[in-house]
C-alpha cells in the first residue's frame, strides 16, 4: 500500500476525523486523490509516489518510442548504405576487369595489340607510284 505525507491546507475530514488545517497527515492514495480532489491539500502538496511512477512510465515509453523509430530510420538508411556500397564494388570489380583485358591487348607482343599509329598510317596508305610510270 503506496503512502504519501500531505499537509492540509484546510480542515478535512479523515478516517471518520475531522484534521485542521496545516496538519501533517500520513493517507493511502485514494484519500489523497480525494483529498486533492476536494482542494484540501494544496497546488504545491507532493505528488503521490503512483503518480511519478506513472508519470515517468509514459515519459519513458514515449522517449523508448521516439527512440524506436530513430532507430527504424537508421537502420533504413544503412540498408540503403550497404546496398549503394554493394552495387560500388560490383561496378569496380567490372572496371577492373575492362581495364585488365585492355591491358592485356596493348601489351607488347600481344596477338590482338593494335599497331602503333605510325604504322596503322602506313599500311592503310598505298605506295607512291613514280610520274609517268
Amino acid at each position: 500500500m503506496d503512502v504519501t505525507e500531505v499537509t492540509l491546507a484546510s480542515a478535512a475530514k479523515i478516517r471518520g476525523k475531522i484534521e485542521p488545517a496545516g496538519k501533517i497527515v500520513v493517507v493511502d492514495q485514494t484519500v489523497y486523490r480525494h483529498l486533492k480532489e476536494s482542494g484540501a491539500i494544496g497546488a504545491t502538496a507532493p505528488q503521490s509516489v503512483a503518480e511519478v511512477v506513472l508519470e515517468d512510465r509514459a515519459m519513458l515509453e514515449q522517449t523508448i518510442a521516439e527512440q524506436d523509430s530513430v532507430i527504424g530510420v537508421l537502420t533504413d538508411e544503412l540498408k540503403a548504405m550497404e546496398a549503394r556500397a554493394v552495387e560500388a564494388e560490383a561496378q569496380r570489380d567490372l572496371l577492373q576487369g575492362r581495364v585488365l583485358e585492355l591491358q592485356a591487348q596493348t601489351a607488347p607482343g600481344a596477338k590482338n595489340a593494335p599497331a602503333s599509329q605510325a604504322a596503322k598510317a602506313t599500311k592503310s596508305t598505298p605506295p607512291k607510284k613514280a610520274p609517268g610510270a
